[in-house]
């Protein structure tokens, strides 16, 4: 019966139509894209950033990574363009299932306003993040406002 088994079972497979196999074969269709299963994520190695914390900003030239993230959306389902916008005058494209991070840095301090257009083939939607980036590193800012030298301690200066 083992033997005979995945015989039986090629054999029901090529009896069936060329549309039959096609559609069986195929991958599942994507679910559709929503604000509500799709965000846009960004951290910076360098200073700690990332979109949860906007009080830890990013600094310049750093190298930034953004990613999309999905909740019940499965990017693997077939093919994706992203086209993201990083509010800078920079824009990227992205196609295929995009599982890699798009790595940016910024030029000058400021707030940035990303976007990120996402489609699947028949779904588009536009994601929107706000990217802070400071004049120096977070640790040199709060020195500065504190009096103290990076490293150091509060009453060790």
């Amino acid at each position: 019966m083992r033997r005979t088994l995945p015989v039986l079972l090629l054999a029901m497979l090529f009896a069936m139509p060329a549309h039959a196999r096609r559609r069986a074969s195929a991958r599942p269709s994507c679910p559709a894209l929503s604000n509500q299963n799709v965000v846009v994520s960004y951290y910076g190695a360098a200073s700690g950033c990332t979109y949860v914390a906007p009080s830890y900003p990013c600094g310049i030239n750093e190298q930034v990574a953004f990613r999309i993230v999905t909740f019940g959306d499965n990017m693997a389902c077939g093919a994706h363009t992203i086209v993201w916008d990083f509010g800078d005058g920079t824009v990227s494209r992205q196609t295929g299932t995009p599982s890699e991070a798009v790595v940016h840095s910024y030029a000058s301090a400021g707030v940035y306003s990303l976007a990120a257009h996402v489609s699947n083939g028949s779904d588009e939607i536009v994601l929107h993040s706000v990217v802070y980036i400071a004049s120096a590193s977070f640790e040199e800012e709060a020195c500065r406002s504190r009096a103290m030298t990076p490293g150091s301690s509060a009453g060790s200066n």
